[in-house]
């Protein structure tokens, strides 16, 4: 997961004081929340997808793997892309890299498991055919289950 050119979709994160932790680094926790912020702009931007809908998703597994801290004042972004489409499910990659006069830092990688999910009925669907070709036109994943 190390080339941005792979990712199509970024995503600017404005980094807060409150951000920080006691050793004045981002604290981890709020890295899960940058990829909070990314899916859901992916979302609303690929898939035109709005929270509040009857049909939408839900997060099924987060990871994170942490390379380097962030720090006040870094200039972050998430980078965004599908990588795998099941048939209820499909997977998000992310790269938080930080923009420096020399080019990118890779600041961390994520992974999260997306389930396409009924709110009324609370239990999992197959993933809308629109959903699934927006995901396979945007960003070409590598696993598309028929």
């Amino acid at each position: 997961m190390d080339n941005p050119l792979l990712f199509r979709h970024e995503t600017p994160v404005q980094l807060r004081f409150a951000d920080l932790d006691s050793l004045n680094h981002v604290n981890n926790a709020n890295y899960l929340t940058y990829l909070e912020l990314a899916r859901i702009v992916y979302l609303e931007q690929v898939l035109a997808m709005k929270m509040d809908e009857r049909y939408s998703v839900i997060l099924a597994k987060a990871t994170v793997e942490y390379r380097r801290p962030i720090h006040l004042g870094d200039d972050i972004k998430v980078y965004t892309r599908c990588s795998r489409i099941g048939n209820k499910s499909f997977d998000l990659e992310y790269e938080l890299r930080k923009t420096e006069s020399t080019g990118q830092v890779l600041m961390a990688v994520g992974h999260t498991v997306m389930v396409a999910y009924d709110y009324d009925t609370k239990l999992p669907v197959a993933l809308p055919d629109a959903w699934r070709q927006k995901l396979i036109v945007f960003d070409n994943p590598s696993s598309v289950d028929k």
